[in-house]
């Protein structure tokens, strides 16, 4: 699953957050996460990727601020699956 949240005021400087959830993501340390998320989405916005497997994503989205605030958010997007 990969999903984004828009929250306040766009400027220049702007970026959005991106959560995505992928069994893909077992073996792998989360601080390497990120770099495989961006060589698979490119895109010309700058996006910051919370990468999470299933289970850390049920775990975290009631513990993590940043994850319980871009879930209640009114802004936000499921695009698919990676």
């Amino acid at each position: 699953m990969f999903g984004s949240r828009m929250q306040g005021t766009a400027h220049d400087e702007s970026d959005l957050d991106g959560i995505v959830v992928s069994e893909s993501f077992r073996d792998v340390l989360q601080h390497e996460r990120f770099p495989l998320v961006r060589k698979r989405i490119r895109t010309e916005y700058s996006i910051d990727y919370l990468c999470y497997t299933p289970e850390e994503y049920e775990r975290m989205k009631t513990r993590s601020s940043v994850l319980e605030s871009a879930l209640s958010g009114p802004h936000q997007a499921v695009f698919g699956t990676v």
